[in-house]
């Protein structure tokens, strides 16, 4: 089922569906590098990360589970040269 049929079904936002399936294959790829918390407790984190290339979703991962990382690294910092939202998967 596509995201949008899916978010129909349950009744809920496509914007919010689409995030947590972002977290998700953030949080499927990255499974070796510790996190393997609940995607709802980090979700906002793991759907910034998801927009990075995903070559750098494991060091993400871990500078975030670490806590040397913050939302404003996330926004800003391992973003510089790159075009956000290049590498975002549908």
């Amino acid at each position: 089922m596509e995201g949008k049929a899916y978010a129909s079904a349950v009744s809920r936002s496509q914007r919010t569906v689409a995030n947590e399936i972002c977290a998700a294959r953030v949080q499927t790829a990255v499974a070796d590098v510790g996190y393997k918390g609940d995607v709802s407790d980090r979700l906002s984190q793991l759907v910034e990360i998801h927009a990075a290339p995903d070559w750098l979703w494991p060091a993400l991962v871990r500078a975030m589970v670490s806590g040397k990382w913050t939302m404003e690294h996330a926004r800003g910092a391992h973003f510089k040269g790159s075009a956000r939202g290049s590498a975002r998967r549908s």
